[in-house]
């Protein structure tokens, strides 16, 4: 794929040109010890490259209630942010956050989606619950006619 696209439609060049800066900074991704990344057809996948010790860990007894929601709208950057040095045990606040978990270009309906789950972490910073993925339309491409 390669950018900037010009079209007469402004609003299609802009939402292509974005598209095409997501691809692009999905293909800058780099990953750490223990973990792989492998670029598949459908999008990249992150994965453990060794077996993890198990051990037995406790419940975390964290504040559940009033989560401060972690959420950026999509083509923003998220400027709030969790500290857990700022939040105490007791009356603290926990907060929620989405992962795009997966992404799939519908044939039919021309439309791109991605997975998408919250994951809720209580005031201590302890994941206790992560939803079912559910679909989330990105964009529908449109058809555009062959230039001569």
């Amino acid at each position: 794929m390669s950018g900037p696209f010009v079209v007469n439609d402004p609003r299609l060049a802009e939402k292509l040109n974005r598209l095409h800066e997501q691809v692009q900074r999905q293909a800058k991704i780099t990953v750490g010890p223990g973990l792989t990344l492998s670029s598949l057809p459908g999008g990249v996948s992150i994965g453990l490259s060794k077996s993890l010790k198990t051990e037995t860990r406790k419940v975390s007894k964290g504040n559940r209630d009033d989560l401060k929601d972690l959420r950026s709208t999509q083509g923003t950057l998220r400027t709030v942010t969790w500290d857990p040095a700022t939040v105490s045990e007791d009356d603290g606040i926990g907060f929620q956050i989405k992962m795009n978990t997966n992404f799939q270009y519908d044939e039919t309906t021309h439309k791109i989606l991605m997975g998408q789950s919250t994951m809720k972490f209580d005031s201590n910073g302890c994941i206790f619950e992560v939803s079912e993925e559910e679909w989330i339309e990105v964009t529908e491409a449109v058809a555009c006619t062959a230039v001569t």
